[in-house]
C-alpha cells in the first residue's frame, strides 16, 4: 500500500494522477483539504483516555501496555476548536459528529476561514451539520467544551520539483510560508485571529468544562495557545513530531485495529 502524502503546494490532482495508474491501492494520508491521519491519531489517544471523560473498565495502565483488545469507549463529548479552518478540522467535521460527538467551532468571519464548498457539501451530504455549531466567537465555541483543539493559522509548505509532469514531493523538514517572504498574510493573519488564542482565561470565561483537555498537531505557537495550556497529546503529538514518516507508523497503525467501529 502506498501512503501519498502530499502538502497543500502540492496540487490535488497529484494523488488522483497517482491512484489512477498505481498497480496497488493509494491512500490519502493527507492532501490540502483532508488529514484523517491526524484525526485518527487523535481519536486514538482520547479512546485510550475515556477514563479522563466519565468511567472506565479498562484502566490507563492496561491501555498504555496495549493489553486491552478493543479500546476503552468514549462518551458523547463536546469538542471545540478555535481557528482556521483547514485540513485537520474539515475531518473533524466528517468523523466526530457520526461517533456521538458534537462540536463547536469558532473561526474568524471573512470568507477566508470558512470551510470550502467541497468539504461542507460532504459534512451535509453525511448529516454531520446536525451536531456542528459554527460561529465567530472563541467564548461561545468553548461552551461545555470536553476537549478544545486548535491547528496553525499559517498553513505549512514542502517543496516540491516537477519531472515529466508528475511532482515529486521531498521529505524535509516543513517550514511556514511566511519564511518565504509571505510577511504581510502573517501579519493579516495575525490581525484576523486576535482573540482567538486558546488560554486558560478564554475557556473559564466560556464556560468550558472544569477538566477540558486541549489538543493540537503540532508544533505549537504562542498566538494560538497560551504557554499555561498544557497540550494533551500523545498519538498526536507522535504524528506530528514525524509528519506521517516510517517512524509515525511504526507508532499509530498498529494500534489504529483497536479503535472502535462505529
Amino acid at each position: 500500500m502506498i501512503f501519498a502524502h502530499p502538502h497543500s503546494d502540492v496540487p490535488p490532482f497529484c494523488i488522483k494522477e497517482l491512484a489512477k495508474y498505481s498497480p496497488v491501492p493509494v491512500l490519502n494520508a493527507l492532501s490540502s483539504l483532508w488529514h484523517p491521519t491526524q484525526v485518527l491519531a487523535d481519536l486514538l489517544t482520547l479512546h485510550e483516555h475515556a477514563h479522563l471523560f466519565g468511567p472506565s473498565k479498562v484502566s490507563p495502565e492496561q491501555t498504555a501496555k496495549g493489553r486491552t483488545e478493543t479500546l476503552p469507549k468514549l462518551p458523547s463529548l463536546t469538542i471545540a476548536y478555535v481557528g482556521d479552518s483547514a485540513n485537520v478540522l474539515h475531518d473533524m467535521l466528517v468523523t466526530y459528529p457520526r461517533l456521538g460527538h458534537s462540536l463547536r467551532i469558532a473561526t474568524p468571519p471573512k470568507p477566508t476561514y470558512q470551510a470550502p464548498a467541497a468539504v461542507w457539501d460532504r459534512v451535509k451530504e453525511l448529516k454531520c451539520d446536525e451536531k456542528i455549531w459554527w460561529g465567530s466567537d472563541p467564548r461561545e465555541a468553548v461552551k461545555g467544551a470536553n476537549v478544545v483543539i486548535t491547528d496553525t493559522w499559517c498553513a505549512l509548505s514542502r517543496p516540491f520539483i516537477l519531472v515529466k509532469n508528475r511532482y515529486l514531493v521531498l521529505d524535509v523538514a516543513h517550514f511556514i510560508r511566511v519564511s518565504m517572504g509571505q510577511e504581510a498574510e502573517y501579519e493579516q493573519r495575525v490581525r484576523d485571529f486576535a482573540g482567538y488564542q486558546v488560554t486558560e482565561a478564554l475557556c473559564r470565561e466560556g464556560g468550558a468544562h472544569p477538566k477540558w483537555k486541549f489538543m493540537h498537531c503540532l508544533p505549537r505557537k504562542k498566538h494560538e495557545v497560551d504557554d499555561e495550556v498544557r497540550v494533551f497529546v500523545y498519538h498526536s503529538r507522535f504524528f506530528a513530531s514525524t509528519h506521517g514518516s516510517s517512524s509515525s507508523g511504526g507508532l499509530l497503525w498498529p494500534s489504529l485495529s483497536r479503535v472502535p467501529r462505529s
